[in-house]
């Protein structure tokens, strides 16, 4: 297991203590979950299957911004695909496409796409924050498969960038 991969899963395990210890020390549980998340420069990726029982809270605040954008490339150009949020399709990734997307719930929300193979991804989302989502396609048995991996915002604003309108 990866340091990354052990990162995200000890940061889902504690979103999960934190949730669920509410009658015990509720303040410095939160305060370790909240330290952590902002120390931690890969917190907004949780792809563990514990993560996903942490429950959506929806509040009063400025929602966070999701960029959703796939480069152009030559492998897999003819192949596009919906992303979706819960059962919602929230956009159709094509090839040199990007999107501005606002969500305003906070906590864990998984994405996910298909074409010959689901592909989820987990974002940990906090107001007011923004979020690059690069996607793809990986070459399948029969069609291509999507591809999606959260980048930093330097990667995401210079790969938008090169994407005309």
């Amino acid at each position: 297991m990866s340091i990354m991969n052990f990162k995200h899963l000890f940061l889902g395990v504690l979103i999960l203590l934190a949730n669920s210890a509410q009658a015990q020390s509720n303040d410095s549980i939160l305060n370790t979950k909240d330290s952590l998340l902002q120390n931690t420069s890969a917190d907004s990726i949780l792809q563990n299957g514990a993560a996903s029982q942490v429950n959506h809270v929806k509040k009063e605040s400025r929602p966070a911004t999701l960029f959703i954008y796939r480069p152009g490339a030559f492998i897999g150009a003819a192949v596009g695909y919906d992303l979706y949020k819960g059962d919602k399709v929230i956009c159709r990734v094509r090839n040199k496409s990007k999107y501005q997307i606002n969500i305003d719930e906070e906590g864990i929300i998984e994405l996910w796409a298909k074409t010959e193979k689901k592909k989820t991804i987990q974002i940990f989302i906090e107001p007011g924050q923004s979020y690059y989502l690069k996607c793809g396609i990986v070459m399948g048995a029969f069609v291509g498969r999507p591809e999606m991996t959260i980048v930093s915002k330097e990667q995401g604003e210079s790969d938008i960038a090169k994407i005309k309108d």
